[in-house]
């Protein structure tokens, strides 16, 4: 696995824990991690341009020879060519993103709009213009975020849109490969479910 790509994607975490945990007080916290994303784009998005036709999008694995199948991808205005290893992969990458593309709506917003919200929420709270109790906050945005990024891990294989479209910023994938990404995601976002499930349930008890 490419070190610089495992590197980059760990900002990812970084910023869920500044944004859940706030380590440094809410405010401080959510600067950070808007800082971070703000700042890692333009870190990976270089890294992209430079690896795009080095590694496989799907497994990630670098290419021993120039040969490669190459896959067109929509991100926003832009069109981004990346290459697959084989034919195996070329099919998950294309499953991926006709199945993104289908639902781009529903990923994109299903995803800035809780962020936002959440984030906006803490502060509200934090400054005590709010009177919430933060751990269901969180625990809502967790879910939410959660039932997403598991659905997409799981039911990418059906496909969709003809076109090959990702609502979202497309260099995320690169660092590890889409198909290490969904398996991080869906670890991730299983475990969130079992807390938030837990938490209610000792609410209810």
């Amino acid at each position: 696995m490419n070190i610089k790509g495992l590197l980059l994607f760990l900002f990812i975490p970084v910023t869920l824990v500044l944004f859940l945990l706030f380590p440094f007080g809410v405010l401080i916290s959510v600067l950070l991690g808007l800082g971070i994303m703000f700042f890692h784009r333009l870190i990976a998005r270089p890294y992209m341009k430079y690896y795009h036709a080095k590694k496989c999008l799907w497994c990630n694995a670098p290419f021993k020879n120039a040969s490669s199948l190459k896959i067109n991808v929509e991100e926003g205005k832009n069109v981004q060519e990346f290459n697959s290893c084989s034919e195996k992969c070329k099919r998950g990458v294309q499953n991926f993103f006709r199945f993104t593309g289908a639902y781009r709506h529903m990923i994109k917003w299903g995803i800035l709009i809780p962020l936002a919200g959440y984030l906006v929420i803490a502060l509200l709270v934090s400054f005590e213009i709010l009177a919430l109790d933060m751990q269901w906050v969180k625990n809502s945005f967790k879910a939410i975020i959660a039932i997403l990024v598991v659905s997409v891990s799981f039911f990418y294989r059906v496909g969709g849109a003809a076109e090959l479209v990702f609502p979202l910023p497309v260099h995320n994938l690169l660092l590890l490969g889409i198909r290490n990404t969904l398996w991080i995601f869906r670890i991730v976002g299983i475990w969130w479910l079992i807390t938030v499930g837990k938490d209610v349930i000792e609410l209810l008890a």
